[in-house]
């Protein structure tokens, strides 16, 4: 499965005001055929080409003209909906989401949902998705955001983060996963994970087949 978590300039992708455009919205987009391919190509090129500001930036204007052929889930935390509804803007929440669904087709937009029990934030954007994907007909998918293989990963990670952010192990003022599993989950954890709700993993699946 082709795909890239990609980020999304709050206006523009060739904005570069400071403060303003340093933290950009995350969106997972997948190619489901070779056009979605193509269009993946072209959007990461003009990420890197004109968009790169911290990071390779796309919009909301590329992604309307190279939407074709692509499937797109919500992220992580630091997707817009996730952060609107953290920030208790819940009617802009709803705004993102339609319009995302817009873009990429009713069939092709999907909430991601996540299994971080130690993050109280994910807890609180699950449960608003959840009554945002009954009330907007948009579908629910689990998703796991993971940084290494296996759970034993998580100490070399986390030192080669403090190798990445020029910190030490000691510094308590740092990044750090340590606080939750991050690693990629079995299929057999994912569906403990979510027995309240297997509908989520079985669109885990309706998205694999696609």
């Amino acid at each position: 499965i082709l795909g890239v978590e990609a980020y999304v300039a709050k206006n523009k992708h060739t904005d570069k005001r400071p403060r303003i455009d340093e933290r950009p919205y995350h969106l997972i987009l997948l190619a489901k055929d070779y056009m979605g391919f193509q269009n993946l190509i072209k959007l990461t090129t003009i990420a890197h080409l004109e968009g790169y500001y911290y990071k390779p930036r796309i919009d909301l204007e590329l992604l309307e003209k190279y939407s074709a052929g692509l499937i797109g889930t919500s992220a992580c935390l630091a997707s817009e909906t996730s952060r609107l509804i953290l920030s208790n803007d819940i009617d802009g929440a709803k705004q993102a989401a339609l319009r995302y669904q817009r873009i990429f087709g009713k069939e092709n937009f999907y909430f991601e949902v996540q299994h971080h029990p130690n993050i109280p934030e994910q807890i609180q954007v699950n449960k608003k998705l959840y009554e945002l994907s009954k009330e907007l007909s948009i579908p629910l998918v689990a998703t796991n955001d993971s940084h290494y293989p296996r759970i034993e990963d998580a100490f070399a990670q986390d030192v080669m983060l403090c190798i990445q952010t020029k910190k030490t192990l000691d510094d308590k003022d740092r990044m750090s996963y340590m606080h939750e599993d991050f690693s990629f989950k079995s299929p057999e954890r994912m569906k403990k994970d979510f027995s309240d709700h297997p509908e989520v993993i079985e669109n885990t699946l309706r998205i694999a087949d696609r």
